[in-house]
């Protein structure tokens, strides 16, 4: 049972390190128009030019209340405008506007600068194993989720009595 109780000190601490690195960028990015909360969507956008909303939200694990509204930010700050899908009236696709591109810029040498003091700070070993457990995590949990939601809601609730 040791084991269990581990793990979810691990997932604790995984919660903290995700806070400490937005307090890095927002105390880095200070007086910028937009948060971190808009950012990680800025800089897949500018990752992967075209891609569409929903596209954003399954790649991100994000729901799509919480993609709608960062979006609909970043558009009225100028940051991104939408291209109709020529086959599916009803999608569009997101690109940068050239407003946007300093800010991505200026995130992305926040990026690496964080990158740089993790170096300094653990050794290469460490950083590998933490980001391979990382995805070993993400990759078991979004899974189990995929079932979950598959499931029919009355056999999930006969599990949980």
């Amino acid at each position: 049972m040791g084991g269990v109780k581990e793990l979810l000190q691990y997932f604790l601490e995984t919660s903290i390190l995700y806070r400490m690195i937005r307090r890095y960028y927002d105390d880095a990015l200070a007086g910028e128009p937009v948060g971190t909360g808009q950012l990680v969507f800025l800089m897949y956008i500018a990752k992967l030019p075209g891609i569409c909303p929903q596209e954003l939200a399954k790649i991100g694990c994000f729901d799509r209340a919480t993609v709608t509204k960062a979006l609909k930010k970043l558009i009225q700050e100028g940051y991104l405008r939408c291209e109709v899908d020529e086959k599916d009236r009803r999608s569009y696709h997101l690109y940068l506007t050239p407003k946007a591109e300093p800010l991505v810029e200026k995130c992305t040498q926040v990026r690496d600068g964080l990158c740089e003091r993790l170096k300094q700070l653990c050794k290469e070993e460490e950083l590998e194993t933490a980001k391979q457990v990382s995805h070993t995590f993400a990759a078991a949990l979004e899974q189990y989720l995929s079932v979950q939601k598959k499931q029919p809601q009355e056999r999930r609730g006969k599990q949980h009595e």
